[in-house]
């Protein structure tokens, strides 16, 4: 069974993903005044502008696929529940009950048929989450290109871009998450200060450098997504192979065969655990009530 810890990571990996994309957006923004080259100023429009497919779409897709599985198939699980008890109370009361039989399978294959359909709705999100993660990295090399491009046509280029990397290269502003799709953004004050001193004379270069280290965060958090959201959905393969072997297993056993596979198939406890997973999934639902008011406060 799935552990809520997978649930809570493959819905929390969504915020930061969120954090530099907005970050792109917003933060970087204040500085691309000073850049006058038509070329540079278009990139920094084109990458921001594909950043914020995230935040316009995606996330809100993104944050509630894990835990819309468990929230549909959990109640699914609870309403079968008590007629696949009924059915294997009566196969184990008589094991030649050859209705009984046919009403557990036909009642495990419906729950199957059901999981698989609920892992075919996450399909699309996966796919459009490496396409995004694709064009940003995309943006990512262009940007860096065009930095150390601008970097050699200015005077102490290298060296300016070298000084900005240090103070972009570890956290220079906070995040205050209203949900997962949702946040206001602080850039620090002194961080602000340090970036306009140091592009003091080639002021063109604090939005790419900026840009490029915002890129290389959305990078790792993007892997991040990517992997929390397929474990999910590895588990789920996992517990859909489960169930195609206990129907198997039910559908050739001869009836001295079928007493250890009812002990197996524990239907109540199943039941419970899909029930407490449902409940858990739908506390962060619950608790995601904005998800794609994405704003920003620069001071």
């Amino acid at each position: 069974m799935t552990t809520q810890p997978e649930i809570q990571a493959s819905y929390s990996a969504a915020l930061p993903v969120t954090s530099n994309a907005t970050a792109v957006k917003y933060l970087v923004k204040p500085f691309s005044a000073a850049v006058t080259d038509p070329a540079i100023r278009a990139l920094l429009h084109d990458v921001q502008s594909d950043s914020q497919v995230w935040g316009q779409q995606l996330c809100a897709q993104y944050s509630v696929a894990a835990p819309g599985m468990f929230t549909r198939f959990g109640p699914e699980f609870q309403s079968a529940a008590a007629g696949l008890q009924q059915a294997a109370d009566a196969l184990g009361a008589d094991p030649d009950n050859s209705a009984a039989r046919r009403q557990l399978l036909d009642g495990l294959h419906a729950l199957l048929g059901r999981m698989q359909i609920i892992a075919g709705t996450i399909a699309p999100v996966q796919a459009a989450l490496a396409d995004y993660s694709r064009t940003m990295q995309s943006d990512h090399a262009k940007i860096d290109s065009a930095l150390l491009l601008l970097a050699k046509d200015i005077p102490s280029g290298a060296t300016i871009v070298q000084q900005l990397s240090g103070v972009l290269s570890t956290g220079f502003y906070q995040t205050s998450a209203l949900s997962p799709c949702s946040v206001m953004l602080t850039l620090d004050e002194s961080v602000s200060m340090q970036l306009t001193q140091i592009g003091g004379s080639a002021p063109s270069l604090v939005p790419l450098a900026m840009c490029n280290a915002l890129l290389s965060g959305l990078k790792q958090a993007n892997e991040v997504a990517t992997s929390s959201l397929s474990a999910v959905m590895n588990t789920w393969a996992v517990l859909e192979t489960k169930y195609q072997s206990v129907l198997d297993a039910l559908q050739q056993a001869s009836a001295d065969e079928l007493p250890p596979l009812l002990r197996a198939l524990d239907i109540q406890v199943a039941s419970q655990a899909w029930a407490q997973l449902a409940d858990f999934a739908q506390s962060l639902l619950n608790a995601n009530t904005s998800v794609c008011n994405v704003s920003a406060n620069l001071h």
